[in-house]
């Protein structure tokens, strides 16, 4: 299967294993597909989701913005408790101290 529909196969898989999803999650952050953003997405919005895999597709979806160049992180607000405080932590230790703009401010 080709990349990044495979890793989004097993991110949205509910039967394979948590160490597996996980993995599939920080993978993607190196895709700058929409498919890929909008799996994270999913995943880092669902409140019924684990929260080591929202963690880390919030995670990857800060480092997705950060490569494109976003500024504003217009989907921040969006993210589960869990994802956020990933992405906000990433973003800081790009960026600096510097809290992350969103689309509100």
């Amino acid at each position: 299967m080709e990349q990044p529909s495979g890793l989004i196969a097993v991110l949205m898989d509910p039967t394979a294993r948590l160490d597996e999803r996980d993995d599939a999650a920080m993978d993607l952050a190196n895709y700058d597909e929409t498919e890929a953003e909008e799996a994270l997405f999913y995943v880092a919005t669902d409140p019924r989701e684990d929260g080591l895999i929202q963690g880390s597709a919030g995670e990857s979806l800060a480092e997705i913005w950060l490569r494109r160049g976003d500024e504003t992180f217009p989907r921040l607000e969006e993210l589960t408790a869990e994802a956020r405080v990933e992405a906000v932590e990433l973003i800081r230790a790009r960026r600096g101290s510097e809290p992350p703009r969103t689309s509100a401010d």
